[in-house]
């Protein structure tokens, strides 16, 4: 093996880790913002084998940031038929994947292995399109990253969002 993807190796094993420090030190694997909340709402209700939940009665007793609660009120006011439905407001890509990680009770894994993962593809195209030495450089900058440390440390989608970039 080249010594520059041991390198890029060494890159996503230490990037894995600083996630994993971020999420257990920085935000003890809690949600910390009003999106993380929607995403893991949403989760639990995919991993329950549902696309939503009937709302509760009333509404805005049990309203929630950037859960939609659709109401009949919804329904005379913009011509939809809501039917009581509770959902998140996000697309519904992330809140799948934390679903299979609920399923699996690892859900706490995923934002770091995207961001590891991520890591040694941004080695491969640096390699691919450059040279190693770029790939190699490109690798360690992104497990370096502060904010990439962060945001995979969360539960955000942004790690998921930028692997699949």
């Amino acid at each position: 093996m080249r010594r520059s993807a041991l390198i890029a190796i060494l890159a996503a094993y230490l990037g894995l880790a600083g996630a994993f420090a971020v999420m257990e030190t920085v935000f003890e694997r809690l949600p910390h913002l009003e999106d993380e909340i929607a995403f893991i709402y949403q989760a639990r209700i995919f991993a329950g084998g549902r696309v939503y939940i009937q709302s509760p009665k009333p509404a805005r007793v049990f309203w929630q940031p950037f859960v939609i609660d659709c109401t009949d009120a919804d329904d005379e006011e913009f011509g939809i038929n809501c039917d009581g439905k509770r959902f998140g407001k996000y697309p519904p890509g992330w809140p799948l994947l934390l679903a299979i990680g609920f399923l699996a009770e690892l859900e706490w894994v995923l934002n770091p292995l995207f961001f590891s993962l991520t890591i040694a593809l941004t080695y491969r195209l640096g390699r691919e399109v450059f040279d190693e030495r770029v790939g190699v450089v490109a690798a360690i900058l992104l497990a370096a990253s502060p904010i990439a440390l962060l945001h995979s440390g969360s539960w955000m989608s942004h790690p998921s969002a930028l692997f699949f970039t």
